[in-house]
């Protein structure tokens, strides 16, 4: 399956899913301190966490829609940008934005990372797919269904890992340079 790792769009695919639960979980070890530092009480708290779940499972049906009108990669592009733009919003330091300390923003932001993990997370997997799809080789050597439980076996494990990696990055900057 070392032929997988040859195709660009798997690849970008992987490594779009290993980005997105990193983003999703870099917030996780220090948000609450910031928001409760900010005045927030834990029931404000608890809802922050669970505002990009709300956000991502109510636009998926909507994300579906837009990647059979929009190239998938265009799509995950938009996402990764909107990523970026949320957890600035979110904030990490406060040398990046004197806005940061400000509520609206946060929340905003935590709104923005719903949806965009939904424009990187649903047109993926069709994406690493349609890749190996085109690939008459790969076809023609393996069985489809063999095929696609390689790839979703990847797809879920190295979401696993950016689930794994992003708290721990974000602690690592944290104890090392504040951020």
């Amino acid at each position: 399956m070392s032929m997988l790792f040859s195709k660009p769009r798997f690849l970008f695919g992987i490594w779009g899913q290993l980005n997105t639960m990193m983003a999703l979980q870099f917030i996780a070890p220090n948000i609450s301190v910031k928001l409760f530092s900010l005045g927030f009480d834990q029931t404000l708290i608890g809802v922050t966490y669970g505002t990009p779940s709300i956000i991502y499972a109510c636009t998926c049906p909507f994300i579906y829609l837009l990647t059979q009108k929009v190239e998938k990669r265009g799509i995950i592009v938009i996402g990764f940008f909107s990523i970026s733009i949320a957890l600035l919003m979110i904030g990490g330091n406060d040398y990046v934005r004197e806005y940061n300390k400000e509520t609206f923003f946060i929340l905003w932001g935590l709104i923005i990372i719903g949806m965009s993990a939904g424009m990187v997370t649903i047109p993926v997997l069709p994406e690493m797919l349609d890749a190996i799809n085109e690939d008459k080789e790969l076809i023609d050597k393996y069985d489809n269904e063999y095929i696609q439980n390689i790839i979703s076996g990847f797809f879920i494990g190295f979401q696993s890992i950016g689930e794994a990696a992003g708290p721990i990055a974000s602690q690592v900057l944290i104890t090392y340079y504040g951020f």
